[in-house]
């Protein structure tokens, strides 16, 4: 790689493509947060209107229209992997990237049903733990 990537995404983005083609390995990325259940279109003398006064360009204009929806689990991992029939959740961070309460709890749960935890700053840090479960 040309390039060296150091953002959160960027490396989530290298150990998925690391181990995601490895034989016998399923590993996904897991979002956390919350979304609404559904959305609407603006009507279109109300969308003309936010168009003009706000500077907009948009064919259509939408609005949530519905309930928030939770979706994982807060301080989930970012990564998922199962190996042999083990789970390793991955919680990626950049160099001065630090875990959160939430995150810290919910390691301290996968551990305790007897999963495996990593803080992973590197590909490398995965690999080594993938080891672990051959």
């Amino acid at each position: 790689m040309a390039t060296t990537m150091s953002t959160e995404h960027a490396i989530q983005q290298q150990i998925l493509v690391a181990i995601g083609s490895r034989p016998g390995v399923l590993a996904w990325r897991q979002n956390v947060g919350r979304a609404p259940s559904s959305w609407r279109s603006v009507p279109e003398y109300i969308a003309a209107w936010i168009k003009q006064s706000m500077g907009i360009v948009a064919s259509r204009i939408y609005v949530a229209n519905g309930r928030l929806v939770q979706y994982g689990t807060p301080g989930m991992a970012d990564i998922m992997i199962v190996v042999n029939g083990r789970l390793i959740a991955v919680e990626v961070k950049a160099k001065k990237g630090r875990q959160s309460q939430a995150q810290k709890r919910w390691q301290e749960a996968l551990e305790a049903a007897g999963g495996r935890y990593v803080l992973a700053r590197s590909v490398a840090d995965v690999m080594e733990a993938m080891a672990w479960t051959l």
